[in-house]
């Protein structure tokens, strides 16, 4: 089971909680985000269920698949409601759990001998979080992104993210800025809109433009001051292949729709959430795992809640 999946003629990714809370219809064909095989949604449809929203694979996973077995929705012999009908609140997660890495059994003659599995090793569940309801936990940066920007008025709930001092969804992710250097780039997850200018696909890591920037003193210590871009850096050096061609595709067709809003006169926006670090350059942020970001495109109505 999985938590998210592409549809198959957009070429969109989605997430099955937003078909549960009505946002998006449940009109397929769907498709793994990883391996490509079939999916259906189940449990999105209008009424209560024992299970939560979830796509399901119609046939088995590719070998070593990013998504197979991303969520698990209820411990065995047991069931229980996970959300109620139609309640974005209970499609909230509580918490981030991020997906802790453990080496894959060499194969040989491949190259996924030095690649890392993402499953995440604490199968667990999320708790109740007041008011009758349980709330699940996120696996991915998606899943709570796409919650923060589904549910404004419902951003005081609670949220834990490792390493992260903030204990609500307001306090947790935050939208960088123009302004003076920010130092608080790391410990939560921070959102901006992408320029579809001036990527760069190096070898082993993509370095990606956004469109918010740092005014800093000049180079040569003179009086005037000048803008600085801020840019994440994915070191996709350790990626598996497969997801190393799926990002540079879904890359190249998220700048391919932000020169579009550019064209249309920005009535929508792609804005990228992430998890990431800093090194030596602090408008260099580090993103190092494809489960630590996701795009999404707002429009105007949506953005002006950010």
């Amino acid at each position: 089971m999985a938590d998210r999946a592409r549809h198959r003629l957009t070429r969109k990714t989605v997430d099955a909680n937003r078909i549960r809370t009505g946002n998006i219809g449940t009109e397929g064909p769907w498709e793994c985000v990883s391996c490509a095989v079939r999916m259906v949604p189940v449990a999105c449809g209008a009424g209560r269920f024992d299970v939560s929203a979830h796509f399901r694979a119609k046939e088995r996973h590719r070998r070593n698949c990013d998504e197979d077995g991303r969520i698990v929705v209820t411990a065995p012999g047991r069931r229980r409601q996970i959300e109620g009908a139609g309640s974005a609140e209970g499609g909230m997660p509580r918490r981030l759990r991020l997906l802790e890495p453990r080496p894959q059994r060499p194969v040989p003659g491949t190259n996924t001998e030095a690649a890392e599995s993402t499953r995440d090793v604490h199968v667990g569940h999320g708790r109740n979080d007041g008011g009758g309801q349980h709330r699940p936990n996120a696996r991915t940066v998606a899943r709570v992104a796409q919650a923060y920007c589904d549910n404004p008025s419902l951003r005081h709930r609670s949220l834990n993210v490792d390493g992260c001092e903030g204990d609500t969804y307001a306090t947790c992710i935050r939208q960088l800025r123009n302004g003076p250097p920010d130092d608080r780039l790391t410990g939560g997850i921070l959102f901006a809109p992408i320029r579809f200018r001036g990527v760069e696909f190096g070898q082993g890591n993509i370095l990606l433009r956004l469109d918010r920037w740092r005014v800093c003193n000049a180079a040569n210590g003179g009086g005037w001051m000048r803008r600085e871009y801020y840019h994440i850096k994915f070191e996709t050096e350790n990626w598996p292949d497969r997801t190393k061609i799926r990002f540079r595709n879904e890359l190249t067709e998220w700048l391919a729709a932000q020169e579009a809003n550019y064209r249309g006169g920005w009535k929508k926006n792609v804005y990228i959430f992430f998890l990431g670090r800093v090194l030596q350059d602090a408008a260099q942020i580090v993103v190092d795992r494809y489960q630590y970001f996701d795009f999404l495109e707002l429009d105007k109505d949506r953005i002006g809640t950010l």
